[in-house]
């Protein structure tokens, strides 16, 4: 019951369009998870080109410590070298579809080197799309360290 309440308000708030649980080839949700891995490849590879094709204007990152990064100073920190992802590996990832929102939950394993400091370890993720334009674009990723 608690789970369709869930759905309930995440429909209210995503307009009440309908929800797409499966993501079968060719549909909305795989398109969105296939961006989800271009844009793990393009953090790795320090591709900052294809992150300003995949971060939204307004984009935001939120990390396992809480500290909110814009789209500008996300992007700033790949160019200078400040922010290297070492490694990072989903799995798990399940996507819902709302129109033209989309939102994707799943683990990672990433390794990270952020302001001199190297980071390590397992994260649930949630990263929140939107269709603009025709093309799938992430507006917020919030990354939650797992317990041990």
């Amino acid at each position: 019951m608690r789970r369709l309440g869930i759905l309930v308000v995440a429909s209210a708030l995503l307009g009440g369009r309908a929800l797409v649980a499966s993501t079968p080839p060719g549909t909305a949700g795989d398109a969105v998870l296939r961006r989800d891995e271009e844009m793990a490849k393009a953090v790795v590879a320090g591709d900052v080109a294809r992150l300003e094709d995949i971060y939204a204007e307004d984009y935001v990152y939120v990390g396992s410590e809480g500290r909110q990064v814009g789209r500008a100073e996300r992007l700033a920190a790949f160019r200078t070298g400040a922010l290297r992802y070492l490694s990072t590996k989903h799995t798990g990832a399940t996507v819902r579809v709302y129109g033209d929102t989309a939102v994707v939950q799943g683990r990672t394993h990433s390794s990270v080197i952020a302001r001199g400091r190297q980071i390590e370890g397992d994260f649930q993720y949630v990263g929140i799309w939107v269709r603009r334009d025709g093309r799938w674009r992430i507006v917020l990723t919030q990354a939650t360290r797992i317990a041990d």
